[in-house]
């Protein structure tokens, strides 16, 4: 039975809003004290010491994770000491930095080192999948109990896409590819955002820095990185394709779903009545984007579909639209009969054209 970590991290998030709130609010109600250097060094040890603690106890101790993975929190302790405390109070805070730094230099070092160690893994793994795909794999082979490992190569993968990296992708003599991004929309409702995303983000600067250029920089700065993670969703969309290999077929839409289905595993290929699909039921996986499927892969028993970052769900049916319909159906109809005859003998007799292909 998969252990439930959430009443742990709802506790500590309710420890920090608390934190957070009587730092804020006892000032305004008149609870001083006459020393506020006493008090700023106080409010320094509570965000950098006591809250990081408070996060290793109850969110990574449980994971057996070490309390260096801790820092992070500690760090934005101190900003939030920076921001929130008064200029004659900040002697304290002004220093609070120093002891931060080693073990800042320690937990990037640590980090370098998992993530060199998950690279050579994953240049060991078959290029038929691409980069993205290699580096989740390899994360869950060296580390799997560490879901931040996988959350940090998914966002390296991604941003190596965005500046202009290749999946690197190499297909086998028997292997297929299909396209999806001309037909799809994607590209051109994803790119009209990307156009509208980079206005706003001048826009929301210049309204927002009025009212505290700190926040104005740190807004910026997240709509930059939103904009420069389409750029990375776009790109994959053009160069991450489904493919169809001896085995099964590889389903992928860009960096936000992919999925391996043994042709044994499919139980019907439906091709008509696909306007009557219902895309919104939870066990579907819409790989079609607003558009109706060309066809729906619906699968003998759920199978889990990996999701963005380390995020997953399970599936049974999953609708599918490419660039080249006709051929690639034809194909896949064709790669299902021979797996079914492979196991079975003769397989051709349950062949619909009206209904798909049932097996």
């Amino acid at each position: 039975m998969r252990q439930s970590y959430t009443p742990n991290r709802l506790l500590f998030a309710l420890l920090a809003a608390a934190m957070v709130f009587m730092t804020l609010l006892l000032p305004k109600l008149g609870y001083v004290s006459s020393d506020r250097s006493v008090t700023a060094a106080g409010v320094l040890l509570g965000f950098t010491v006591e809250l990081p603690l408070y996060f290793w106890f109850f969110v990574l101790r449980r994971k057996g994770s070490s309390p260096l993975y801790a820092v992070p929190v500690a760090v934005l302790g101190y900003l939030f000491c920076r921001w929130s405390t008064s200029e004659p109070d900040t002697g304290w805070v002004a220093w609070g930095w120093i002891p931060l730094v080693p073990l800042e230099a320690l937990l990037l070092t640590v980090m370098t080192r998992r993530a060199l160690r998950v690279f050579r893994v994953a240049g060991t793994l078959p290029r038929s999948s691409d980069l993205v795909e290699r580096l989740l794999l390899a994360t869950g082979r060296e580390f799997p109990a560490n879901r931040w490992i996988a959350v940090m190569m998914y966002e390296l993968g991604l941003m190596y896409y965005a500046l202009g990296g290749q999946p690197g992708i190499v297909l086998g003599a028997k292997e297929e590819a299909f396209t999806y991004h001309r037909r799809g929309g994607l590209r051109v409702i994803y790119g009209v955002a990307l156009l509208f995303g980079s206005f706003e983000i001048v826009g929301v600067h210049l309204l927002v820095a009025a009212l505290s250029p700190v926040a104005a920089w740190a807004l910026t700065g997240f709509e930059f990185y939103g904009v420069v993670w389409v750029i990375g969703l776009l790109r994959s969309v053009d160069r991450l394709p489904i493919v169809l290999d001896e085995r099964g077929i590889h389903v992928r839409f860009g960096v936000l779903y992919a999925l391996f289905v043994p042709y044994e595993a499919v139980q019907e290929l439906q091709r008509g009545r696909l306007h009557s699909v219902d895309a919104k039921r939870k066990d579907y996986l819409n790989c079609a984007f607003m558009n109706t499927p060309d066809c729906v892969l619906k699968l003998r028993a759920a199978r889990r579909a990996r999701l963005p970052y380390t995020l997953s769900r399970e599936v049974d049916e999953i609708g599918l639209m490419v660039d080249e319909p006709k051929e690639f159906v034809a194909r896949l109809e064709q790669r299902i009969a021979e797996a079914r005859g492979a196991g079975s003998g003769p397989a051709r007799a349950g062949f619909s054209r009206s209904t798909g292909l049932r097996l």
